[in-house]
């Protein structure tokens, strides 16, 4: 974190490459998100929405980041601080996320 923010590191460039080959993830919680985002994206392409249900028992975590991500664009919306970023608003209406998490109602003939 010093290192990227221009301060001393003892943190070589070397051992920040060694890493990075490795695989290391810098950012463990933008790491969750995009876990959850592809979980999202599976769960959209199976049952054709983002309305995961609030008891899923297939995925618990993926129906609790649904409504953390809900709250956190009503924050930011809101002008209150959030977790939500412009990037994941983004990548959310590229798959038509239900910012709302109701089901459309189908009209009656």
């Amino acid at each position: 974190k010093l290192k990227k923010q221009g301060h001393h590191s003892s943190m070589s460039d070397d051992r920040v490459a060694a890493l990075e080959k490795l695989g290391f993830v810098w950012n463990s919680h933008d790491a969750v998100w995009e876990t959850r985002y592809s979980e999202l994206k599976q769960y959209k392409s199976i049952f054709g929405d983002t309305n995961v249900p609030s008891n899923y028992e297939e995925n618990p975590k993926l129906s609790i980041w649904i409504k953390r991500q809900r709250r956190q664009y009503k924050f930011l919306n809101e002008g209150k601080p959030s977790t939500m970023t412009s990037y994941r608003v983004e990548k959310l209406r590229e798959i038509d996320f239900s910012w709302s998490g109701r089901k459309p109602k189908k009209s009656q003939p």
